[in-house]
């Protein structure tokens, strides 16, 4: 039996973050197999980008003024 198309895409998809409850609620993959795929993910760390979400130094002075 030939897979569809969609069976492909939603395999290659199967631990992406938005599908994993779902994969792991209907039997798709397991604890253990989630596990497995997450301890092999590289460490990405230093790609890390730091935000400060209270900083206003962006902001021109117009809309300085306005406040």
């Amino acid at each position: 039996m030939k897979k569809s198309g969609l069976f492909d895409a939603l395999n290659a998809k199967k631990f992406d973050k938005r599908l994993i409850d779902w994969n792991l609620e209907q039997g798709i993959i397991t604890e253990q197999d989630l596990k497995s795929y997450t301890s092999e993910l590289a460490d990405d760390t230093s790609n890390k980008v730091e935000l400060n979400l209270k900083d206003d130094s962006h902001k021109d002075s117009s809309e300085e003024e306005a406040h």
